[in-house]
């Protein structure tokens, strides 16, 4: 499935899902330029993030120079929840990208294109027994709220979020 964003302040961008274990040969070349965690506790609370506790978001985001994108996935992770992802007892499981194709308004021809990754990180620990606690530097530029939720919950936060091919991907993985 493919879908069309668009952002007075960003531009057009065209996002196609793609399922995998691994990133495909033909997209290899392309720079990973997010990464997100989708964070499942064994009683099936997903955990969410947020600036400002109105717009809700998987832990993650952008690589800093050199990084790959689990080590990405590790910082990212931490900084936003506190929770140390090289301590648990599950190692993240890669289940999907999307390739962002930046698409010029006049013209829909593309301009440029990159990966944002998924992954599915599975504590071998309920939520009772985590604590979230957001280590980034309190500005309105960082993560603030930090939470447990369920899956129809999450899903009512995140409005792409219910019947997506993301969704059913981590699902599925």
């Amino acid at each position: 499935m493919c879908f069309i964003l668009e952002y007075a302040y960003m531009g057009k961008f065209k996002m196609t899902f793609v399922e995998a274990g691994d990133i495909l040969p033909e997209h290899k070349e392309l720079n990973h330029r997010q990464v997100y965690g989708w964070i499942k506790t064994l009683d099936d609370k997903i955990v969410l993030v947020s600036k400002d506790g109105n717009k809700w978001q998987f832990p993650g985001g952008k690589p800093d120079t050199g990084e790959s994108h689990l080590e990405t996935l590790q910082r990212e992770v931490y900084e936003e929840t506190g929770i140390n992802v090289e301590k648990l007892e599950t190692e993240p499981r890669f289940f999907g990208y999307y390739v962002v194709d930046e698409v010029n308004e006049d013209s829909d021809e593309v301009v440029n294109s990159f990966l944002q990754i998924r992954y599915k990180i599975e504590p071998q620990i309920s939520s009772n027994d985590l604590t979230l606690e957001p280590q980034e530097i309190d500005t309105e530029d960082y993560i603030k709220y930090a939470d447990f939720l369920t899956m129809e919950e999450a899903e009512d936060l995140i409005f792409w979020m219910r019947d997506s091919d993301e969704l059913n991907a981590f699902l599925a993985s």
